[in-house]
Parts: structure tokens; sequence; C-alpha cells
């Protein structure tokens, strides 16, 4: 490469260097009979007393003694220089720069898109204006609410313990003094008193298995409760199919006796309603899970039904099928595109098909004996992926080895049908509550305005039935929780009876 530098500085010099100069004829001496000499140039003579006329270029120039001479007319085109070629050549193939643009593109997206979520769990772990620091508070306060009831509860049975005591000893002296009676004979008449009618014996507890369902999308389904007596304290489970969607139930409940109750249950908030008189069409809307406990006391019976559904809380337009809309964990909303096919923040620029010029080459697919084809695969982190021909050794997913001269002629290779879903080992993950429960207030039944700001609907219930809402006071996300001033039953109350239950 120098040397083919200096040849192209060494022409253009000695080619100024011709264009610089004059073409001009070289004078030339004449000798004259007298021995004086005679300029002769292609403008004009100067001899000294003779007369004639200007001479030409290559004209003979004569006096009355002279032959004749010819003056010479040197060439001024200069000899062409000879110059040798040098092939130059690489394989080096010259980039598509649409796509570079589309990639640098794509790439600065993502990076807006991990800038804003980075920002977003900044500011979800920021202690002095953070919902789920909020949430925690709200936990921890919940806690000492519930620590401080325990401890009034263990406050009464110590005194039930004292006066049940204190009924032993006086049931001891009345015995011994029956004993007394009946053996001095002391008391000979049958009682003119009828005895007390008995309640009969307690039916055995109704043992039960907890049970979890899972909502689909848009499609109710219906779960049945026989009417049970005596029923243990269990737990249906209701899970949305998508973790970040809401479970919606609706619940029609009838109870005898007055130790029975149906309790609803958001699982991450752990705000919750309970019901313990008939009710009809009353919804409950969960974030994620719904939990439904139930029980009966040994004179009392409970059964209910009810219709489970997932509800999709995210409405961005993701462009038709182009997304999906995804709701994170810190509440933010935004569209998961198909992989490998769209990008944009709806999802709405189709992406080029990745097995450009630059991936046909490394799979093989351009070679005069093609060893390897290049296919699309959403699975691949570069969208792309090699099938090679059989028999190839080892190949790495994004290339074909060449096979050696000495290796047969390559079978062409057929690309598989790519992978519409691909697998994966990512854990599932605890996303916070987004959208929770709520309770529209109705005739005896109290009212609780979630963090999000939606109601849930409310069903009718039964003259002098109650729902009640077990949470007096809750923050979540974006604000807190309210309960109506005609509250018919308080947290505490509420958790009396579920603590009754299951003692």
């Amino acid at each position: 490469m120098k040397l083919l530098t200096a040849v192209l500085l060494l022409l253009v010099a000695v080619s100024s260097k011709a264009q610089g100069s004059s073409s001009t004829v070289i004078p030339s001496t004449v000798p004259s009979p007298t021995g004086d000499t005679s300029q002769v140039t292609g403008a004009s003579s100067d001899s000294t007393g003779s007369t004639g006329s200007s001479a030409a270029p290559g004209s003979t120039v004569t006096d009355g003694s002279n032959t004749g001479s010819t003056a010479p007319v040197p060439s001024t085109t200069p000899t062409p220089m000879k110059f040798s070629t040098f092939p130059v050549s690489n394989d080096v193939s010259v980039l598509d720069a649409k796509l570079i643009l589309q990639q640098a593109v794509q790439l600065d997206q993502q990076i807006n898109e991990l800038n804003t979520f980075l920002i977003n769990a900044q500011a979800d772990t920021n202690p002095n204006n953070s919902p789920l620091f909020a949430q925690l508070t709200a936990f921890s306060n919940n806690i000492t609410s519930q620590n401080a009831t325990l401890q009034g509860y263990i406050t009464k049975l110590n005194a039930l313990t004292a006066t049940q005591a204190s009924i032993n000893t006086r049931l001891d002296s009345a015995t011994n003094t029956f004993v007394c009676f009946s053996q001095s004979s002391c008391v000979t008449d049958v009682p003119t008193t009828p005895e007390p009618t008995s309640p009969g014996s307690t039916p055995a507890v109704t043992e039960c298995t907890n049970t979890t369902l899972t909502a689909t999308l848009d499609t109710p389904q219906t779960h049945p409760q026989p009417s049970t007596q005596n029923a243990a304290q269990c737990v249906v489970s209701v899970k949305a199919y998508t973790s970040t969607n809401n479970v919606n139930i609706t619940i029609s409940a009838s109870f005898t006796g007055n130790d029975a109750f149906v309790k609803l249950v958001e699982t991450r908030t752990q705000e919750s309603v309970t019901i313990n008189g008939t009710v009809s069409n009353y919804t409950f809307s969960g974030f994620q899970q719904v939990d439904v406990y139930y029980y009966s006391g040994p004179r009392s019976t409970v059964q209910f039904n009810f219709d489970y559904v997932e509800v999709n809380n995210c409405k961005l337009n993701c462009t038709g099928d182009n997304g999906k809309c995804i709701v994170s964990q810190s509440g933010q909303q935004y569209c998961e595109c198909k992989k490998c096919e769209f990008s944009g923040t709806n999802c709405e620029t189709t992406l080029p098909d990745p097995c450009q010029s630059k991936q046909k080459r490394a799979c093989g697919q351009n070679a005069l004996s093609p060893y390897g084809v290049c296919y699309k695969n959403i699975c691949s982190d570069q969208c792309f992926s090699c099938a090679c021909s059989p028999g190839a050794k080892s190949p790495p997913d994004q290339s074909c080895p060449k096979p050696s001269p000495t290796d047969p002629t390559p079978v062409p290779p057929v690309a598989p049908t790519p992978p519409s879903v691909c697998p994966t080992t990512v854990a599932p993950t605890t996303t916070p509550a987004l959208l929770t429960s709520t309770i529209a207030p109705t005739a005896d039944v109290t009212s609780a305005t979630n963090a999000a700001g939606s109601t849930g609907a409310t069903g009718s219930s039964a003259t002098g039935s109650t729902v009640t809402s077990d949470v007096a006071s809750s923050s979540a996300t974006g604000g807190s929780s309210t309960n109506a001033t005609d509250t018919t039953q308080s947290s505490t109350d509420a958790s009396t009876v579920s603590t009754s239950s299951t003692s």
C-alpha cells in the first residue's frame, strides 16, 4: 500500500512539471561567412547588415556563401513511466447501515425502559415516600393491634379459668351434699319441677381439606359448598392464572345458629370481609389471590356457593396482538412485545428479519455448497439460530462449522419449525398488591375504599345479615382505606369471631 502511494505521488509531480514548462524552440547558432554568428529563434533574426525574413522552426537559413543548416526541434512530451499493479482485496463485508440504525433505536428504547424501571424501583425503596414502606407500616400497626387484642383474650382466659375453678369447687360441694342426702335418705319424695331439657349430644367436628382453585380470564366458574354443621375452619384459595390480574368472587351464603361465618381475605394486603348472615350475589375483588374461610359451631350450619373469574386490570393498547399489557411490581403498566417481532412503547414497530447477510454467512448459508441455514428463533438472545447440515461436529447455536475439503459434500440443511413459546426457568415472583378489594356500602354492610380508588360491587343481603370489613384502616399503593360511619362490627369484633371459631 505504501509503494502504491509513492508511485502516485511521483506521477503527480512529473505531470505538474510538464504542464509548467513552455513549448519553445531551443536557440541554434548559424555560422556566417565573416565569422559572426546570427541568433535564429522561432520569432526573428537580428543579423547585422543582412536582410531576410524570420525563419520558422525547422527551416534552412542561408546567405551568399552558406550552404544551409537545419535547426533541430527537441520533443516536449515526457516519456511515460511504467507502473506495476498490485491486487488489493479483503474479506470484510460492508455493514448494513439501516440494520445498525434500527438496532441502535431498539437499544435506546430498552435503555429508556430500564431507566424508567430503575427510577420506579428507587421510588419504591424511598422510606420517606414509598407505597411498599407504607404497606409495611400498615402491617406493623396491624400486628401491634392484633397483639393487644391477643393480650386481652389471654386476660379473659385467665379470668375464665379462675371462674371455672370456683365453679368446680361449688360443684364438688353440691355433689357432696346430694351424696349425703342420698345416703341418709333425707329426700324421699319425687321432685315436682320438671328437669331441664338436654340439648343433646354434641355432633362430631366435620373435617375438611383446604382447596386451591385457579381462575380463568373472563370465564366464570362455580364452586359449591353444601350445608355443614360443626365444620372445622377451612379455606378455599382462588388464584389468578396470571399473577398481575385480579380475582372477582360473587358469593351467596346462608347460616343457621349464631356461631358460623364466611370470611373473604385478599392475601397480599390481608384486607378482608366477614359474612355472618344470609347474603346473595355479594362481590369481592382481590389482587392475585383471594382466600375464602368458613366455619360453623356445634349448633350452627354454614352453606354457600360462589362464582370466581380472573379480570385483567392492564388497559394499555399494545397494537393488537403485537404484545400484551403487563403491570410491574411498582404498579407501572407497560407493553411486553412479541420477542424478535415488534418493539416500541406500544409494540408499534415491526422488527426486520434477523437473518441478514452476516447471520447467513455465519451459518454457512451463502457458501457455494451450503452447510447451514439461518432461521428466526425467538428463544435465542440474538433472535436467530443456525440449522447445520447433518453430521456437523457439535455446532454452536449461532454458527455452523465449516466442513474441511476432505469431508463429503454436505447435505443441504433444512430449517426446523421455530418455537412459538420459550421454556422458562425463572422462579415465580411475589408481586405486592396494586389493585386491592373494596366493599360498597349498603344497609347493614360496612364499606371500605381501597387504595386504587375502585369499589367492589355488593349484592343483596337478607334482613339482619352483616357483611363486615375487617380492616379498620390500612395503607396501600397511592392512598389509605377508610371505613364508613355505619360500621356494624369493628375489626376487633371480627377478629373475635375468627379467634373463637378456631378455639
